[in-house]
């Protein structure tokens, strides 16, 4: 058997045993996504590493196929979307605008 057998055949193991997906539902998803990570605007397509099967961590419904990095960020913030929600209201309206004065060209 191939090693690329092998990884697919342990990721379905992963898919359907830990978290009670049906046989191919994982590649169903990651299919319905275009092979993309689920987050907007993001250019992963799991070429170089596969895409993680995000869960809510308190019921662990399947939520999609993201990258890395974007698994990692949904974990610290704990599932809580509130978080990105600050975050978004944080870019649009950074504090900074309120006290400094007018910054043009970056300086």
């Amino acid at each position: 058997m191939f090693k690329r057998e092998v990884k697919e055949r342990n990721r379905e193991r992963n898919a359907t045993g830990n978290y009670a997906l049906g046989p191919g539902e994982a590649q169903l998803l990651l299919d319905h996504q275009d092979g993309r990570c689920a987050v907007l605007g993001c250019r992963a397509n799991g070429t170089r590493k596969a895409l993680a099967i995000e869960h809510n961590h308190t019921t662990w419904e399947v939520r999609g196929r993201v990258c890395g990095p974007h698994n990692e960020w949904i974990g610290k913030a704990g599932d809580d979307p509130e978080v990105f929600l600050s975050l978004a209201a944080y870019l649009l309206n950074p504090p900074a605008r309120k006290v400094l004065p007018i910054q043009c060209d970056g300086q």
